[in-house]
């Protein structure tokens, strides 16, 4: 693994870990769907900004669309 994608997987990891955290300290006004939505969202923002030049690339493939399509509804229906 390359020390680049070493660093986005710990980065990554962080962010993910203090989710909970941040929630709990939290003023009890927020809601926890408010939270969920603003987390999936800026997260959102964050993989489209980094991944699109590879999703440009993949789906310029043809055998590779149906995967592409496929992952991003995974995406999409996870929460």
């Amino acid at each position: 693994m390359s020390s680049s994608a070493l660093f986005a997987l710990i980065v990554s990891c962080l962010m993910w870990g203090t989710t909970g955290v941040v929630a709990a300290g939290m003023s009890a006004d927020v809601s926890t769907f408010a939270i969920g939505s603003f987390t999936m969202g800026v997260g959102g923002i964050i993989l489209a900004a980094l991944t699109w030049p590879a999703v440009r690339k993949a789906v310029a493939i043809p055998e590779a669309r149906w995967w592409v399509l496929l992952g991003g509804i995974g995406v999409v229906v996870y929460p």
